[in-house]
């Protein structure tokens, strides 16, 4: 079988660790490293990594070699989260392969050629010291590092001991109970995983002859790290139990020559069956641990989201005072930071138009419609036909019906998206240069989506949170105010928005517009807004953070930025329109 652990200090690389799994090199060396308890480790991933073994460790260069075709095939290299309890469980044999090999790191503090330098030990004593190596390293972990355990049982039963290829002797047979039944005394593994293997072992050893080697893996089991004088004795006894020529070459699991690859012994198929039966029991209790580790999940998510959906409804209470709860269409006490309002330009307007045309494709996409309609307004076709009678009769001076300019495409209530609007405006001090910017957008946003049926809801969050429009509110008028808040409410911004359209557990497309630089000065706010941008990926909404300014820090983790400084109406609504759709379609 193939050793997992290389002291050849000829070796090659196998091969470069490919661009792809480059992101996950970093979290990997860290957590080797921080398991290890070491500072020197490399970890190289890649198909040609492990010299012919899922995974090795190389003691002359400190490196971890990771096969990720047999540790993780088929998997996608950005999705690798150690630190993610449910991924390591998913990944059991992964994590376990990649433990292993930190064991040898961590507790192999010899070598090979330590024992070779003295001249008066033999390659079949090596032999038996790498053998029994194996069970020793990874019992040393597990002591101080119980949480290993379940995943050092999978990769021993689903990678390691799967590639058993022990020759059906005494001296092979000896050598499964060392990897396995020494497992089960080292904690590794369970005592009903070793039972089917001992029954085959014991059709090779006599009963008597496998209760000795026990007492001798058990005494090895104990020994330090470096106790190379306690490795020699118990290799030596463990030879004269069996009636092994010391000198002997024959039958080698390991070959311990540092110039050479580890090679492979003799079929193992006496054994392989008896490994398989307790691999599915392995693999059972791993599916048990990953559905209560998701059970608990679901249970604390369940939790939080009553916790948020409390708060929420606070937030909505303070940012929309008592008059607008009782009537969508009141208006509230008066916005401290709001300065007048203006009639909108032909520029907003129709920017307006090009806006709700692109939300209602998003909204409507490959849902069929039941008819067509005519209508005074945008959006929909332009009527030419109309256009041309309405320019007649103005030109004659004759009054007419008024026209209907536009045809739409009808859809009925129940096929129809529900699509959901929030935007959330920053009205502190860094906001003050792109005020006109912040009302413009605000409007033409409101009235877009409005047009496109769309649930708005517009709030300005500064050091308070005002709640500007309702669900169901549109103002004529664009509203000017001016940015001078010393701080960012984003917390209740957010969750006053989450409260009104049900953002983060609604259904149908939602979309997130914040006009922002992100620059909230308050680490308990980029906190909260790290956490929400993590719901908002989780549940589909889409985000897209509008820079109006110069200086702009971060998405938080979730959204796509579209600068628009200095940027017309027109030019807005375009972008602002293309993202909206790409990021709800991505959302989907």
């Amino acid at each position: 079988m193939t050793a997992h652990i290389n002291f050849s200090d000829a070796l090659s690389p196998r091969g470069a660790t490919p661009d792809e799994w480059l992101p996950a090199i970093s979290q990997l060396t860290q957590y080797a490293n921080t398991l290890g308890q070491r500072s020197d480790l490399a970890i190289t991933i890649g198909p040609a990594a492990g010299h012919g073994a899922p995974a090795c460790f190389i003691p002359s260069r400190a490196e971890i070699e990771i096969n990720s075709t047999i540790c993780l095939p088929n998997a996608d290299p950005g999705s690798i989260d150690t630190a993610d309890a449910l991924w390591r469980l998913e990944n059991a044999a992964f994590m376990g392969a990649a433990g292993h090999e930190i064991a040898h790191s961590a507790h192999t503090r010899w070598s090979i050629h330590e024992l070779q330098d003295t001249g008066k030990i033999s390659d079949k004593i090596i032999d038996v010291i790498l053998t029994l190596e194996e069970p020793r390293c990874e019992s040393k972990l597990i002591q101080r590092a119980p949480g290993q355990k379940q995943f050092l049982r999978a990769a021993a039963l689903d990678l390691i001991l799967a590639d058993f290829t022990l020759p059906q002797t005494t001296y092979g047979a000896a050598a499964a109970a060392a990897l396995v039944l020494a497992r089960v005394d080292g904690r590794t593994l369970l005592p009903p995983d070793g039972a089917p293997i001992k029954s085959a072992i014991l059709t090779i050893l006599s009963p008597t002859i496998l209760a000795e080697l026990q007492i001798l893996w058990q005494e090895f089991l104990t020994l330090g790290d470096r106790n190379l004088p306690g490795m020699y004795s118990i290799a030596s006894r463990w030879l004269t139990t069996l009636g092994e020529d010391k000198d002997s070459t024959d039958g080698l699991i390991f070959t311990p020559q540092p110039s050479k690859d580890i090679s492979s012994g003799s079929s193992g198929d006496w054994i392989r069956s008896a490994v398989g039966t307790a691999a599915v029991n392995a693999d059972s209790a791993i599916i048990v641990a990953r559905a209560n580790e998701r059970t608990k999940r679901k249970l604390a998510a369940d939790e939080a989201d009553a916790h948020r959906r409390t708060n929420s409804a606070k937030a909505a209470a303070e940012a929309f005072p008592a008059p607008a709860e009782l009537d969508p269409n009141a208006s509230g006490p008066p916005i401290a930071h709001k300065t007048g309002e203006r009639r909108p330009t032909p520029q907003e307007q129709r920017a307006a138009t090009i806006l709700s045309q692109k939300l209602l494709a998003s909204d409507n996409r490959n849902i069929p419609d039941i008819g067509r309609t005519t209508r005074h307004t945008p959006p929909g076709r332009l009527r030419s036909r109309a256009a041309t009678q309405a320019a007649a009769y103005r030109d004659l001076g004759l009054r007419g019906p008024r026209p209907e300019l536009f045809k739409a495409r009808v859809y009925s209530p129940e096929q129809r998206g529900k699509l959901s609007i929030a935007l959330l405006s920053d009205v502190s001090g860094s906001m003050q240069e792109g005020v006109d910017a912040l009302s413009s957008v605000h409007w033409m946003l409101s009235h877009a989506g409005h047009r496109a049926g769309a649930r708005t809801c517009a709030i300005h969050f500064g050091a308070a949170v005002h709640g500007i429009s309702r669900p169901g509110q549109l103002d004529e008028n664009v509203q000017l105010y001016e940015a001078n808040d010393p701080w960012e409410n984003f917390t209740s911004a957010a969750l006053a928005a989450d409260h009104e359209l049900n953002l983060l557990d609604g259904d149908g497309a939602r979309l997130l517009v914040v006009c922002s630089d992100a620059r909230f000065n308050r680490v308990t706010e980029q906190s909260f807004a790290t956490a929400f941008m993590t719901l908002c990926r989780r549940k589909d909404v889409a985000v897209i953070w509008i820079q109006i300014t110069a200086r702009f820090r971060t998405t938080y983790g979730h959204g796509t930025v579209l600068d628009m400084q200095g940027a017309a109406p027109e030019e807005i609504a375009v972008a602002v329109g293309n993202a909206a759709v790409a990021q709800m379609e991505r959302s989907r």
